[in-house]
This record gives structure tokens, sequence and C-alpha cells, in this order.
């Protein structure tokens, strides 16, 4: 949505209109110098006139902001629903529920219509206003000339050209007045995409963890529900740790805030011996490398998917996920690996991971597409490697790598295995 109906208002609404109000602009200019031209006073009274228009967008302002960004939301919200249901279509198609696919589309649709249509009357409103005091204004300059042909500043004929231009002079500045309610709507979408940039100040010192991330009675949340109750542990550099618990637990979830994802947490997070705010945590964005469950595969060759385009070695990673046993570095695999089978998607990401060695690995059930020789195999080679810091989800606990790991961490009820 930001990238589609977003960009799309901003070009009709902003730069569209931007350009538009300058044509207007300098039409308005010339009417005026114009007017100036058969009395001064014709001027004067027009640019006061021109000088309230012009602060009426101020009185919109707040309303039509609520509603640009109420449409933002709706676009958004709607172009996330109709993905996920056409990505779930197989599902309501082996369902034989084909209907109840059709009727969730129309409930998205209805409501994104029911937005646009109150966008639409909120600026028809302002609109229609602008227009109003528009004309008042223009009534106000020729019951002014009218006064001025009467005490004989100016000849009839220049009060009969003077309402042409004073015509031309309103029509510009109503064109002008609306057009500034617009450009100061789309305010709320450069809001958003300056949301998304990131502050150069709270950029770490190091690419890499140096020596330790403490958590200290840390909990995680979720559009305000907590997921992750207190959790304290210590990270420590070219260590392995096993992350346990029951489902439902926020294993999953306790990654994704390691890996810089999520800020809603409360307690401690100390970086390399410094604290880390709610902004900051960003920052865990550079010393982490996050494997997640689910993972991208690009309409690419494996090379390109493993490296992300980069000119970087990666073969080294590719043999130690098997990857030359199915495919090559050149071949290309389709868009969301339909040519790969689950098992090979995910040794596919797992070498994308290893490409981040120096970082601090976040596996999230990333061998649980592997039969278990394999799955075995490859966790047991990660966790030999001295130069790796894992940290890792699984439900399938191999009880032979437990001395492997350097701790094990539950989340939950602790069991024991």
């Amino acid at each position: 949505s930001w990238f589609t109906s977003d960009l799309e208002q901003l070009e009709d609404n902003g730069f569209a209109v931007l350009f538009n109000s300058i044509g207007s602009g300098m039409m308005l200019i010339f009417a005026l110098i114009s007017l100036s031209l058969f009395h001064w006073g014709l001027a004067v009274v027009t640019v006061l006139v021109a000088v309230m228009l012009i602060l009426t967008p101020k009185w919109f302002q707040k309303q039509t902001k609520e509603a640009t960004s109420n449409l933002s939301a709706a676009n958004e919200a709607f172009t996330t629903t109709v993905q996920n249901l056409f990505k779930g279509f197989e599902v309501f198609y082996t369902s034989n529920a084909v209907g109840q696919f059709v009727k969730r589309i129309k409930v998205a649709s209805d409501a994104l219509s029911d937005v646009k249509v109150s966008y639409r009357k909120k600026f028809s409103f302002v609109q229609l206003c602008i227009s109003l005091l528009n004309f008042i204004g223009k009534i106000s300059v020729d019951v002014v000339a009218g006064i001025m042909v009467f005490a004989g500043m100016i000849s009839v004929g220049a009060f009969t050209a003077a309402g042409s231009l004073t015509f031309n002079c309103f029509a510009s500045l109503e064109q002008v007045v609306q057009q500034l309610v617009q450009l100061k709507s789309i305010h709320v979408y450069f809001d958003k995409f300056n949301s998304l940039e990131a502050d150069s100040n709270l950029q770490p010192d190091n690419s890499s963890l140096q020596q330790t991330l403490s958590l200290r009675d840390v909990t995680v949340s979720v559009n305000g529900h907590v997921i992750v109750q207190p959790v304290t542990f210590t990270i420590e550099k070219g260590k392995k740790y096993a992350l346990l618990g029951d489902s439902g637990t926020g294993k999953s979830t306790l990654l994704n805030f390691l890996a810089g994802r999520n800020h809603e947490f409360t307690g401690g997070v100390i970086l390399d011996g410094k604290p880390l705010s709610k902004e900051q945590i960003v920052q865990l964005r550079n010393i982490t490398a996050y494997n997640p469950q689910k993972n991208h595969i690009f309409n690419a060759t494996v090379k390109d998917n493993i490296t992300l385009w980069e000119d970087r070695p990666f073969e080294e990673e590719s043999r130690q996920m098997g990857l030359n046993q199915f495919t090559n570095a050149q071949e290309v695999v389709s868009e969301h690996g339909t040519k790969l089978s689950g098992g090979q998607r995910q040794r596919l990401a797992l070498a994308r991971t290893l490409l981040e060695s120096d970082k601090v690995l976040l596996l999230d059930e990333s061998t649980a597409n592997l039969d278990l020789e394999s799955a075995r195999s490859i966790e047991a080679q990660l966790l030999q490697n001295p130069n790796l810091t894992l940290v890792i989800v699984t439900h399938h606990f191999f009880e032979e790598h437990r001395n492997l790991f350097d701790e094990v961490i539950y989340l939950g009820k602790e069991k024991s295995l």
C-alpha cells in the first residue's frame, strides 16, 4: 500500500497539484498587475480578499489531514487483507468455500469504499466552502469597483474591464486555495515515509557483537498485548543458546525482538555494556542476522538469493548447506521458491544467513522442514563452529546436542528434557 496507493496519492494530490498551483499562481499575479493598471485601489482590495481566502485552508487542515490519514490506513488494510486472502486461495478452493473468499473480498472492498466516500465528502465540503467565500470576495471587489465609478475614480469602461479581470483573478485564486488544501493534506504521507528513515545517531559503533548482549527482566508485547513474560539471560560472543518453551510462550516473538524489529518492551537491554532505549533498540538489527520460519525466495538465481545481489563469496556457505546436491549457483528459482521443496528452501535461507557469520545468528525453526538426519547433521555442524554465535528456537530438541549448547533458555515453565 505504501508503494502503490500512497505514492499514487502523492503523485495526484502532491506533485501534480504543486505544478498546477504554480500555473494558477502566475495567472493570479498577472490578473492583479492588470487590475492595478486601472487603479491601484482595486489591486489592494483584491490582495486583501486573496490573503483572507488563502488563510482558509488552516480552518480545514485538521479535517483534511484526518481524512487523508484514514484513507491511507484503509488502503493499507485493504491491500494487506486482499494479499492475505489470495495467498490462501488454495485453502478456500480445496475446502469448496470460494463463495466465502469472494465474500471476504467484498467486505474489504466495502470498508475501503466507505472510507473513500467519506474522504470525498469532506474534500467536496471544503471545496464548496472555498467557492462560497470566493464568490463573496468577488462580489466585494465588484462593489468596491462600483463605488469607485460613482466617485469618479474609474470610468464605466474600466469597471467593465475590471469585472472581467476580477473574474479571472478569483477563478485562479479559487484554484490556488483548493490546491493548497490538497497540498497540506498530503503531509500525512510524508510523515509516514519519514518514520522509516533511520536515525544515524542511533546506529551502533560496531556492526557485530563485541562482547555481550544482556536482557534483564524483559517483557515483549505485540500491539499492546504481552507475549513474552519477564526473561533474563546474556548472550556472549561465540556461544550457543537453545531457546525452548511451549507453543505460545513467545519464542518467535523474542527472536523478532532480538532482531531489532519490535520496540514494545519493558526491562533492560544492554549491548556491550551500554543500555539501549526503546528508540535505540533498532541497533540490534546491525548485530544480528534473523532467519525466520518463513523465508522469501526471490525470482532470481541461487547465487543472488544467497548474496542478495552483493558481490561477495558464498561458495562455502552453499557447500555447508548442501545446495550443490540439487542445484547450481546460476540456476534461477521461481518466485516464492516453487521450484524448491520446503527443505531445500530452508537450506538456501540458512546459507543466506550464514553469510552474516560475524553477527548473532537467530534461527527460528530453521531446520523444521528437513528430514531428521539432515536437520541433526546441519545443527551439529553449526553448533561445532567456534566462530558462530547462535540462538536457536526448535521444537525438536536433539538430546545428543545438549552438551554443544552453552545454555538452554526456557520460556514459560521450565521443563526437564
